[in-house]
């Protein structure tokens, strides 16, 4: 009899030890793992939110821009209506801020037309033009070749994107 207990217990206690080792080792792994996964899309949900809130931000500062510049499309008796369109839209621009800062228009940034219905798609098509525009055209950019450069990523840089082109674009008319 002490010769049977004796093996039992030296066969079961080692299996059991390294059962546990093992599970504890592999439960580990897949904790590491999914920690990395979870930051990693935590980190790209921050940047997804901070390009769609800088979208948003430049749709909003490009609206009042072009409605701004419209009103003053018909204003021949204070001078030139283009000029002073094209004034006012450089001045809401900045007001509008875009993460905490205002923005500015380059020169092809703003551009004059007519908005022409078009029954078929049953809305209004821009025409560029500068004789006797009715519609403003204001397109707001964060690229590279815009005075406000490229919008920066905060998480994507593990990954190589350290930043992305923006825009937003805006038509009104009188």
């Amino acid at each position: 009899m002490p010769w049977r207990g004796s093996t039992r217990l030296r066969g079961s206690r080692p299996r059991a030890k390294k059962r546990r080792f093992t599970k504890r080792a592999a439960i580990a792994v897949q904790v590491a793992v999914s920690l990395t996964m979870m930051a990693g899309f935590a980190g790209l949900t921050v940047d997804v939110g901070a390009m769609y809130s800088a979208k948003a931000d430049l749709q909003r500062a490009a609206d009042a821009s072009a409605l701004a510049a419209a009103s003053k499309l018909a204003s021949f008796s204070e001078g030139d209506p283009q000029a002073l369109a094209r004034e006012l839209a450089n001045e809401y621009v900045p007001r509008n801020q875009v993460f905490g800062q205002g923005f500015t228009l380059a020169e092809g940034d703003v551009e004059f037309g007519r908005a022409v219905y078009n029954s078929g798609t049953q809305a209004y098509d821009f025409t560029p033009t500068t004789t006797f525009p009715d519609a403003v055209r204001v397109n707001l950019r964060m690229t590279s070749d815009s005075p406000n450069g490229k919008m920066p990523l905060y998480f994507s840089r593990v990954f190589g994107v350290n930043d992305i082109d923006v825009q937003a674009e805006a038509i009104a008319m009188m």
